[in-house]
């Protein structure tokens, strides 16, 4: 077994029941109103799924007449609070919370039932950093996208489902705006901060908004465990007053809004639709900016989405916008009165929601808006559709449900405007809401009148639209001739780079002159500024123009030599009639090293042996070491001679790693070990050693990836996980 040193400082002693340390005690507080099939169902689950160690039970009843208090009073280590009347879900929380003892509070709905590794999952999320002050687990039925699907007919279906689903994996810790209060669980050194429940808000609804925002507030952030199911039946103490509920949402909406100053129903949007048509690698680094990008939901989720991106909002609403400055780079400001200083070409995507539907003059806005846009980067809108029934339905003199909109759109409009601004490549799809059978007939009503080719827009309540700026050529142009003339070189690179190799290439074949020199040039350029990968695309390009140039087959063998291909560079110097003397020197030095190359390889290949038997094994480590500083042999060579002469090759692959590693030659161990990762994904030894050193490299996400696929895990692995996290605090 070849391990990296595992000295690590020493653990820290967290109180929590995911450690070694102190078990930490949840108190779990429950409201209940009649409803007392669903209380059995609760507590009765928590019972089961929870260690009984970790947990209280308080009860929290609000005059049930059913035989709750009954069954209550036979249960054993529950606390109850039996109030007279119906104090509502926040008093009744805050009760709950005034005779808790827990080092964490769970506030729970009475129609939930928890699951297996519920509790367990939600504490190791809570308490992986400092700053988590809150965190939710997903479920079957709930708002602000929390819900995820599910196929399970019965209870039974749902524990077994919920059973294979609920595998910690921080990956899935998803960071959001809010959390939906049908289950919560947080610090108590939370809510010592920020106090109670604010009984403003009684008897429900909109208190876990107030409540979220100002757990945020005090610094905290919040956390959706989506590696943690809950069956949620779902608003069966609302459900049987549905002609109040309504209206007590709209009082109680009004009440947080003069509270904070923004609505948390629209403010707190995650516009997934939009985030669907962003095609770039997840692992990519890209800029968003997100005009009307209120609290910022949207540029959260991206966020989560694309650990790698730069973040940008612009919101006009001073107070939403305030929510966001944590996570991105916000402006307040209206694009189009106002002077907003981006950079030009700068964004990959720019987002637009409630921009052009409140705008004077949208077109403007776009030409406004594309000068921020990368040539090849996106445009991605959410635009309200005029021709929705709804629009004729709502009649009634005036526009009553739109009368703040200022500009109108149907899917012609949309095209149009964004076409004469200058965009290409527009794609539509709509979004539709559940009709009504009174609805129906409206819309088969208006469908007789409208163009059959546009009945089916009479359910799109809005537009997402995707779209590019005009063809590149004339940006890709200008910035070769740029280059050809020494005009701005080092800036005409950062724009080609935005585009792909080929569509340059295509440029150049078809719009310049001197098309051989000019690739050559670029390679030469590319070459100068280290960016490699950019080198030899156009090197062959400019070779399938000319198979004879004797200037672009020098720069072949020129560039393949240094990166190791020498029998390749050997190939393309060889075609080159009327040698001059570099080209003559140049090829003897390679022939010559290719002779010592063969030496060196089988004398490489005994060593591997030798090591591999444990013969001389140290002399012989040290010898290979040697060949590679003096790279008299490259790290792709030893990596093949491995692969082809040894048996054991993932265990001599690490035994090098390491030997490299405490030899301070870092540039080649990760190449060591990714080849053994290839050869056997499984290997502890890997695993871990790949770990460490991405870990002391700083590379702490990557790291843990690794050590976490570790299956079974002892002491020192779990140490280094601990001292992984710790580092990222």
């Amino acid at each position: 077994m070849f391990y990296l040193s595992k000295t690590y400082f020493k653990r820290k002693i967290l109180k929590t029941s995911v450690g070694k340390g102190e078990i930490v005690k949840t108190s779990i507080i429950i409201l209940t109103y009649n409803k007392l099939e669903y209380n059995k169902l609760c507590i009765e689950s928590i019972k089961q799924n929870t260690e009984s160690s970790t947990y209280e039970i308080i009860v929290v009843d609000n005059g049930s007449t059913d035989g709750t208090r009954e069954w209550l009073t036979q249960q054993d280590n529950v606390k109850t609070i039996f109030n007279e009347t119906n104090m509502g879900f926040p008093k009744g929380c805050n009760q709950g919370i005034e005779i808790s003892i827990g080092e964490n509070i769970l506030l729970l709905n009475n129609d939930t039932i928890v699951t297996h590794n519920w509790l367990d999952n939600l504490v190791r999320c809570l308490y992986s950093s400092d700053d988590i002050g809150a965190v939710g687990p997903v479920t079957n039925n709930s708002s602000y996208y929390q819900t995820i699907p599910v196929n399970y007919e019965s209870i039974e279906e749902m524990h077994t489902f919920a059973k294979k689903y609920n595998v910690q994996d921080p990956d899935k810790w998803e960071e959001r705006l809010k959390l939906i209060g049908y289950s919560v669980l947080f610090k108590r050194e939370v809510f010592e901060k920020i106090g109670y429940l604010d009984e403003r808000f009684t008897p429900g609804n909109f208190e876990d908004d107030d409540y979220s925002l100002r757990i945020r507030k005090e610094g905290y952030r919040l956390f959706l465990c989506r590696d943690t199911f809950i069956h949620h039946f779902g608003s069966t103490s609302f459900r049987d007053n549905a002609s109040s509920f309504l209206k007590l949402l709209e009082t109680n909406e009004n009440k947080f809004i003069e509270k904070w100053g923004f609505s948390p129903s629209t403010s707190a949007l995650i516009h997934q639709g939009l985030i669907e048509f962003m095609d770039t690698p997840k692992e990519n680094e890209l800029t968003v900016l997100h005009i009307g990008c209120t609290c910022g939901g949207t540029l959260l989720k991206i966020k989560h989405e694309y650990r790698n991106a730069k973040l940008f909002g612009l919101e006009s609403d001073i107070y939403a916008s305030k929510e966001a400055i944590s996570f991105a780079q916000i402006n307040v400001g209206n694009i189009e009165d106002q002077e907003i200083q981006y950079p030009d070409n700068f964004f990959d995507y720019i987002i637009l929601t409630n921009v052009l539907e409140n705008s004077k003059d949208p077109q403007q806005v776009l030409s406004k808006v594309k000068l921020f846009l990368k040539p090849e980067g996106k445009i991605l809108a959410r635009i309200p559709n005029l021709m929705h029934y709804s629009k004729v339905r709502n009649l009634r003199g005036y526009w009553e449900a739109h009368r703040d909109q200022l500009s109108f759109f149907t899917l012609f409009e949309i095209e149009r405007i964004f076409k004469e601004t200058g965009f290409q490549d527009l794609f539509f799809t709509g979004i539709t809401i559940p009709i009504s059978d009174d609805d129906k007939i409206i819309i088969e009503r208006l469908s007789k009148i409208v163009d059959p080719h546009l009945s089916n827009q009479l359910e799109i309540t809005h537009f997402l639209v995707t779209a590019k700026l005009n063809d590149c050529t004339s940006s890709i142009k200008q910035a070769l001739i740029n280059i050809q003339t020494e005009t701005q070189a080092e800036k005409s690179l950062k724009i080609l780079n935005q585009f792909e190799i080929q569509k340059i290439v295509a440029v150049v074949i078809s719009e310049m002159t001197e098309k051989v020199n000019l690739l050559n040039l670029l390679a030469i350029k590319y070459f100068a500024v280290q960016q490699y990968d950019r080198v030899i695309p156009y090197l062959s390009a400019a070779e399938e123009l000319d198979l004879n140039c004797s200037t672009t087959l020098f720069n072949l063998g020129y560039v393949l030599n240094l990166v190791g291909e020498k029998q390749l560079a050997k190939s393309y110097l060889e075609r080159i009639e009327n040698s001059d003397e570099e080209v003559v020197n140049l090829l003897h030095q390679i022939r010559q090293e290719l002779d010592n190359n063969r030496l060196y390889s089988t004398e490489l290949k005994y060593a591997l042996r030798r090591i591999e038997n444990q013969i001389e094994t140290d002399e012989s480590i040290t010898l290979v070491g040697q060949m590679i500083n003096d790279r008299v042999i490259m790290i792709e060579q030893l990596i093949e001679q491995i692969k082809e002469e040894t048996i054991q090759k993932d265990n001599l692959l690490n035994l090098l790693a390491v030997n490299f590693y405490q030899e301070g030659n870092h540039d080649n161990i990760l190449p060591l070990l990714q080849c053994s990762l290839e050869i056997n994904p499984t290997n502890h030894d890997t695993l871990f050693n790949l770990g460490y050193i991405l870990y002391n490299f700083g590379e702490h996400e990557l790291a843990l990836e690794y050590l976490l696929e570790i299956p079974d895990k002892d002491v020192e692995v779990e140490q280094l996980i601990f001292d992984i996290r710790e580092a990222v605090k």
